[in-house]
């Protein structure tokens, strides 16, 4: 996937240096360095124009579309593969970065694509610039987060099951003490969730049976 040299070269400081040039390649060094970076991290990396058009894509983005190469998606934009209310959101993010220059840092997004298929990724945007500092375009990274929201999102579900439950439902590491406490159990023991969270589950045990329980919980 190699870079246009234009874009290798956005916002790069001319060496004053001969000696830095010979010692590094110059340009044709850094494109290297480049290219490899943007054939093999697994984050999706992207550089778009003023129209949010894509001028380079990584192998990573290229495979996230599905597709073989990057010729596939250079010239297009987010309408050609989102949903238009996905689409619309990227494009005006993307705008308000080109007015103002401030980036947007780890931001959680929504994809749908175009199939109706939902993905999650956190991404980190920034202003491209040329070498005299002026705004030509964006460019960013994103890596996918949808496995990580579907387990989120199962456990936020587990959650509330169990705290609806009139079943009386707590749990305690090995240690005994009391680390989650729902509404059945408040409604059998007597007891809220503050009233015994952090405290020992021997506090639920008949007094005559205290010493049987802790013997009981140690092996």
């Amino acid at each position: 996937m190699k870079l246009d040299k234009r874009v290798a070269g956005a916002g790069k400081k001319k060496s004053t240096g001969n000696n830095s040039q010979k010692r590094r390649g110059g340009s044709e060094y850094d494109t290297t360095l480049l290219n490899h970076l943007m054939e093999n991290i697994p984050d999706a990396i992207y550089f778009k124009d003023l129209e949010s058009r894509f001028i380079a894509v990584s192998k990573a983005l290229v495979q996230k579309h599905g597709f073989n190469n990057a010729d596939q998606i250079l010239g297009k934009t987010d309408f050609d593969f989102f949903s238009p209310e996905s689409a619309n959101e990227f494009f005006e993010s993307e705008q308000e970065l080109i007015r103002t220059g401030v980036p947007v840092i780890n931001e959680e997004e929504c994809e749908i694509w175009q199939d109706g298929t939902k993905t999650y990724a956190l991404g980190t945007k920034m202003p491209l610039k040329d070498h005299n500092g002026k705004i030509i375009g964006t460019f960013g990274i994103s890596r996918d987060i949808t496995e990580h929201k579907r387990a989120e999102e199962a456990l936020h579900r587990l959650a509330v099951i169990v705290e609806s439950s009139h079943a009386a439902i707590l749990s305690k590491p090995l240690d005994g003490v009391i680390t989650s406490w729902n509404k059945g159990a408040e409604e059998r023991y007597g007891y809220t969730a503050e009233e015994t969270i952090g405290r020992h589950i021997s506090m639920l045990i008949p007094p005559d049976r205290v010493d049987e329980t802790v013997q009981l919980l140690e092996k």
